[in-house]
C-alpha cells in the first residue's frame, strides 16, 4: 500500500514536471513568433512609453497603433509614423498603466498611413538621420514624394524612410 502511494506521488510529480515543461516550451514559441508590431501592441496595452531607435535616429512617444510594419506614435509635435521594417530598437522607457489604450490596428500597414495623411504637410526622417520636411505629394508603391520648402520634389525609397511625422492628427484625435 505504501509503495502504491509512492508511485502515485513520483507519477504526480513526472505529470506535473511535464506540464510545467510543455507550458514553458509553448511560451518560448509565442515569444519567437511575435513580430515587432506585436511587440508594440502589447506595450501600448500597458501604457508603456517607447524609444523606437534606427541607425540614423530615434522618437520617444506614447504608442496609439500597431499592426504589421506600422507603428503611430504620439510625439512631442503631433503624430510620427514609423515603419517597423526598418527598426533597429524598441525599448519601453516608462510604464503608465494609468494611460494604457486598446489603440487602433486598423490603419492597415505604414504605406496606407502615409497614403491616408497625403497632401500633409510632414517632416520624413531617413534612416541615414537625413530628414526632408515638407508635402507628401505621393505615395507609390516603393518611394514617397515630397514637395521640400524649397520647390524641388524628393523620391524616398520607402526602405531608407524611418518615420513620417505630421503636426496633429486628426485620423487618431491627438
Amino acid at each position: 500500500m505504501v509503495d502504491d502511494l509512492s508511485e502515485l506521488h513520483r507519477i504526480e510529480r513526472e505529470a506535473r514536471r511535464e506540464q510545467a515543461s510543455a507550458e514553458a516550451e509553448s511560451l518560448q514559441l509565442h515569444l519567437a513568433s511575435r513580430t515587432l508590431g506585436d511587440f508594440c501592441w502589447e506595450a501600448m496595452q500597458g501604457g508603456a512609453v517607447l524609444r523606437v531607435g534606427w541607425p540614423g535616429g530615434k522618437l520617444v512617444g506614447d504608442p496609439l497603433a500597431a499592426v504589421r510594419d506600422l507603428l503611430v506614435l504620439k510625439v512631442d509635435v503631433g503624430t510620427a509614423a514609423v515603419n517597423l521594417s526598418v527598426v533597429s530598437s524598441i525599448t519601453i522607457v516608462e510604464r503608465r498603466p494609468e494611460v494604457a489604450t486598446v489603440g487602433e490596428r486598423d490603419p492597415g500597414s505604414f504605406l496606407a498611413w502615409c497614403r491616408m495623411v497625403e497632401s500633409r504637410s510632414v517632416r520624413v526622417q531617413l534612416v541615414s538621420g537625413r530628414t526632408a520636411e515638407g508635402t507628401l505629394t505621393a505615395v507609390t508603391p516603393d518611394h514617397l514624394l515630397v514637395a521640400t520648402r524649397s520647390g524641388d520634389q524628393s523620391a524616398l525609397a520607402h526602405a531608407s524612410v524611418a518615420a513620417v511625422q505630421v503636426e496633429g492628427d486628426p485620423l487618431f484625435g491627438v
